[in-house]
């Protein structure tokens, strides 16, 4: 598997993880 191919099927799962991670940091843990 090449890098490229990698970071095509990781990085939609990792932005999605960010995501989710500053919501919950933004709008609190308990909700």
């Amino acid at each position: 598997m090449s890098l490229l191919a990698a970071l095509t099927i990781v990085g939609p799962f990792t932005l999605a993880g960010l995501a989710f991670f500053a919501g919950q940091a933004r709008y609190g843990w308990g909700r």
